[in-house]
């Protein structure tokens, strides 16, 4: 039964003082494929070139790693105030970005279809987060696979219905959005200067480059064979795993998916501070401190460090596994005759070592603490788009 106030309309239930519309209805009805031309490295005056790979999952132009592009009659695929563009193939399908002017002159490259909004008509960027919905992204994955291949093309996308309230409240509902997507940009930003900062002091801390004060001698090597015990994980299975319901030990892997957490188990193999690190695939050479009552596969290597911080060590060998992992192979590997082998520079105290150690771990709280406020806030965004966007919470 639909709540009164509400009607139910072929894309769900909406107001009843809310219309639906198609894209095609909402903007020049032209949905036209850019330029077939290759992108060069990035040559003001130029215009910049925008591509699927140019697209960030919410919809933001990557400038990292901007091109350029040189063609012929630019003007004609360039991106104006209002337009939105839409990947049309592969497993990008889907994918969207409204032009933005601080991006600057942006040339549409041809895997995107671009559809201009016509704003007397409807606020673009209320279109835009319809465009980010969970409703739509189902669309996308039914609509791009009915030729067997990942693909929409722009009578599919011109034929998208979204639900249309009054141009007055779909500009309420894109400022509230707009704010949240400010929040999420400030976060974003605060942390990646927080890790330039923390990857500044490691290249000081971990060198001796900088001393901590009140700490003073020459810095000594050590092969790793000297300050650890080398080990290696066993063999565990997904069946072992199974049978162990309600195990509360990680069981770690790769490092692949999932912070490499392969399960869990009622036993444990390790307990107290230790090194594991990959050493085959293509994650070798990852190395990671562990703490606790754990177990890890035959994919990990273990050091018991004796004498030494162990977590010094984990993140001087994190700079310098990478220049031991064997890669002209099929399969990659660091494996522990070679582990034993490097040879890394310590500070001559375990006082000093543990101050830098712990002062580093700071920054990684910190950093951490802000992604999880900036996966909240992701979050909170998701949950606004499903009420405001179909009208469950009106902002009059």
């Amino acid at each position: 039964m639909v709540k009164q106030g509400y009607k139910q309309t072929e894309i769900g239930v909406i107001p009843e003082d809310w219309a639906i519309a198609s894209l095609k209805d909402l903007s020049d009805g032209r949905f036209t494929y850019g330029v077939n031309a290759p992108a060069i490295p990035y040559a003001p005056p130029l215009p910049n070139y925008i591509r699927i790979t140019d697209i960030s999952d919410d919809g933001r132009f990557i400038r990292e790693t901007r091109t350029s592009v040189d063609c012929q009659n630019p003007e004609m695929y360039t991106l104006k105030e209002n337009d939105i563009v839409f990947a049309r193939t592969g497993a990008s399908t889907g994918k969207t970005y409204l032009y933005r002017k601080n991006d600057g002159d942006l040339v549409y490259a041809g895997f995107l279809i671009k559809a201009s909004i016509l704003p007397e008509k409807t606020n673009s960027k209320y279109v835009f987060y319809n465009l980010h919905t969970n409703r739509y992204w189902d669309w996308v994955s039914v609509t791009s696979m009915r030729s067997g291949q990942p693909g929409i093309n722009g009578n599919e996308y011109a034929s998208y219905m979204i639900p249309f309230p009054s141009i007055s409240e779909q500009k309420r509902i894109a400022e509230a959005l707009s704010d949240v997507d400010s929040m999420i940009s400030s976060l974003e930003k605060l942390i990646a200067k927080k890790t330039a900062v923390k990857q500044g002091a490691m290249q000081e801390l971990l060198t001796g480059k900088k001393r901590l004060p009140g700490f003073t001698g020459a810095w000594i090597e050590k092969r790793i064979e000297n300050v650890a015990e080398v080990g290696r994980g066993r063999v565990i299975s997904h069946i072992e795993i199974s049978k162990n319901v309600g195990g509360k030990y990680p069981v770690y892997s790769s490092q692949t998916t999932n912070s490499g957490i392969m399960g869990y188990l009622r036993i444990y193999d390790f307990d107290g501070d230790y090194i594991t690190w990959t050493t085959d695939g293509v994650n070798a050479g990852t190395v990671f401190h562990r703490s606790g009552k754990f177990n890890c596969t035959n994919v990990c290597g273990t050091l018991k460090c004796k004498d030494v911080n162990t977590e010094f060590v984990a993140r001087r060998l994190g700079v310098e596994t990478p220049n031991y992992v064997a890669t002209n192979l099929a399969n990659p590997k660091l494996m522990n005759d070679v582990m034993k082998r490097i040879v890394i520079t310590l500070p001559p105290t375990i006082d000093e070592q543990s101050a830098i150690a712990s002062i580093l771990s700071d920054m990684d709280n910190a950093i951490e603490a802000l992604e999880q406020k900036l996966a909240k806030t992701r979050q909170i965004k998701q949950g606004m788009m499903q009420q405001l966007l179909t009208g469950k919470i009106r902002l009059v």
